[in-house]
This record gives structure tokens, C-alpha cells and sequence, in this order.
């Protein structure tokens, strides 16, 4: 079953509580140059975007994130961070971020010296 034909079937058995709308019909555009990632560029920050877009309600059950913040669409305020003037920041990782970063780091340390 090819990525398309199984995402139609979590729709059509209404195993994602969403409906399919013009973002599941064509690709995203491409990037421009200046943001060409390998594969591995690319998970790290597609990882690092979903920590901080998650960390705010991370723990909370998915009903329980739904009442208090419908669909999560931009970054919330993290109360457990504080700019200088003391408003909440937005936009913050977690320290599973900061681990998944050191892993790479050391994935690729290990790698060169058994080289």
C-alpha cells in the first residue's frame, strides 16, 4: 500500500479525527535554495519545530489539549519560560531537543573514529 492510498484509508475508516481538505491533494512547493536540508538536516528540524510547538502541553492527554487549545496551529506560550520584560516566550525547546542533538553529535563522533 503506497503513503497516499494508506492515508486515504485512515480517513475513510475515520481513524484521524480530521478531514481531508486541499493539503492532502498536492505537495508542499518546493523550498527555496538557501533552505536545502539533506534528510538528516530535515528531521532535526522538523524534530526541533514539533518539541517546541508540543512542549506546552506535553503530558496533557489528547481531549484534555483539545478543550483547553482547540487545534494547535502556532506556538503557545510557554509558561515555564520568560523573556527579559517577562511576558511568556513562544517558540521554546525542550530538553528533548537538546538530547536528540547530542545523540546526532555523538552518532556522527563515533562514526568518524571507527573510520
Amino acid at each position: 500500500m503506497t503513503n497516499r492510498e494508506r492515508l486515504n484509508q485512515l480517513f475513510a475508516d475515520s481513524l484521524i479525527a480530521h478531514r481531508p481538505g486541499f493539503l492532502f491533494n498536492s505537495p508542499p512547493p518546493a523550498l527555496p535554495a538557501e533552505f536545502a536540508f539533506d534528510r538528516a538536516e530535515g528531521m532535526m528540524l522538523g524534530l526541533a519545530i514539533g518539541d517546541a510547538m508540543g512542549i506546552t502541553t506535553e503530558g496533557m492527554f489528547p481531549d484534555e489539549r483539545r478543550r483547553h487549545h482547540g487545534e494547535i496551529r502556532d506556538y503557545l506560550a510557554n509558561r515555564n519560560v520568560h523573556l527579559q520584560a517577562g511576558e511568556p516566550a513562544r517558540g521554546y525547546l525542550s530538553d528533548d531537543t537538546q538530547m536528540a542533538f547530542w545523540t546526532l553529535e555523538q552518532l556522527l563522533a563515533d562514526r568518524a573514529s571507527a573510520a
